[in-house]
């Protein structure tokens, strides 16, 4: 179990807490009003991850295997396909250390998280090295940027996020603003670029039914866009109707230069096991668990850190 697993597990509440916990949470909604914006109150600690949403971010790149995959890949819409599994391997990843629907604490102006991670390359042998730094570069309203990157590939990942929360009485909306670019070295349709750039933006993400077994979704439409290839995504989150209906469901499709459908993706995006059908009748399943595991974030000592890191900053004593 790793540094971050350990802290976050020992501070999680127990079941016993948990009424209490209700109790408080009644009556805080009680002073809030249909729309409140949650960023801008303070809110008790009860209701917080003990972590930094620093940290949360980096939650998302510990699967960096299809990315290599991709890398690889002649075909400009299988490329494409892989870049849509990506993404939803990284909703994936996120949702997976999410282990209590709370909010993640507000990073100081200036914070900074950095990790790293490496990977054996299955297909050279290599070692390779992944790094993400994340830093807090503004606090009203707040913002956060992001870069990770594997140099030995010529493969990253740039881009910033901004949290805007608002209560809905019967859930919490979150609108999750800002967007990110992936960089990979480009291929033959595009010799006369170095590299190859995927656009992409960030769904919604709902806290739903709060006062009893709290738990998240993610839903709305992203937009994956390559001006080298031409090709474009669409991807939906699918929240789960009032009654019935399955949670966690999502359909892709990917869209060829002339703008046509050429394939979809649909399934259960938690689970991780979807299908891919292209229109020429061919489908194969997808199982994002077989894609290798969810590599362990490293850090450095905390001794060795400067005075703006997240663990310096919430865990000066380690």
């Amino acid at each position: 179990m790793s540094l971050l697993s350990r802290n976050l597990s020992q501070q999680l509440p127990k079941k016993q807490e948990m009424k209490s916990i209700k109790g408080r949470t009644l009556k805080l909604l009680s002073q809030l009003k249909l729309g409140t914006e949650l960023t801008k109150v303070n809110l008790p600690v009860f209701c917080c991850e003990p972590r930094s949403l620093l940290q949360v971010i980096a939650d998302a790149f510990r699967q960096p295997n299809l990315l290599l995959k991709k890398s690889r890949e002649s075909d400009v819409e299988h490329r494409m396909a892989m870049v849509v599994q990506w993404y939803l391997g990284c909703i994936r990843a996120c949702q997976l250390e999410m282990t209590a629907a709370r909010k993640p604490f507000n990073p100081v102006h200036g914070e900074i998280f950095k990790c790293f991670c490496n990977m054996k390359d299955e297909a050279t042998g290599e070692i390779l090295l992944f790094r993400l730094v994340a830093e807090q570069v503004s606090h009203n309203p707040p913002v956060s940027a992001f870069h990770f990157e594997c140099p030995q590939q010529r493969l990253s990942i740039s881009g910033n996020l901004s949290i805007k929360a608002k209560f809905m009485g019967m859930y919490v909306g979150v609108t999750l603003g800002g967007d990110m670019v992936l960089e990979l070295p480009a291929h033959n349709h595009s010799q006369d670029q170095e590299t190859e750039k995927y656009e992409m933006t960030f769904p919604m993400l709902y806290l739903r039914s709060f006062l009893f077994e709290p738990w998240l979704e993610f839903g709305g439409m992203i937009n994956i866009n390559c001006s080298e290839s031409k090709l474009s995504a669409g991807i939906v989150f699918q929240t789960k109707p009032f009654y019935g209906g399955k949670p966690h469901q999502v359909t892709a499709e990917i869209k060829g230069q002339s703008g046509n459908t050429t394939a979809r993706i649909s399934g259960d995006w938690t689970s991780g096991v979807m299908e891919l059908c292209w229109v020429n009748g061919q489908s194969e399943s997808i199982d994002l668990q077989t894609e290798g595991d969810l590599l362990e974030k490293k850090i450095r000592r905390i001794s060795d850190q400067a005075d703006e890191e997240s663990y310096k900053l919430w865990y000066p004593s380690g």
